[in-house]
């Protein structure tokens, strides 16, 4: 199975967050896009880090200042 997760997992507009990923053996070598699934932002891409060859991805991401508050979700597709 695949697994997305985020650090911190609790941040503000404008801060800086860390999303990392595993279990993406089948696409080694390849872009994962991240991009937003819910909130004012949906299908915004955020980044495109490339799967290493052990499954694993990780990317920096700055949250958009202009980002209202509230709970959104990102995807790994």
């Amino acid at each position: 199975a695949t697994t997305l997760s985020a650090s911190p997992n609790i941040l503000s507009a404008g801060g800086s967050v860390t999303f990392s990923g595993f279990g993406f053996q089948s696409r080694a070598g390849q872009p994962v896009a991240l991009t937003w699934d819910s909130g004012p932002k949906v299908g915004q891409t955020l980044a495109t880090p490339t799967v290493q060859t052990d499954g694993t991805w990780s990317s920096g991401v700055t949250i958009p200042s202009d980002l209202p508050g509230g709970i959104f979700s990102v995807k790994a597709t």
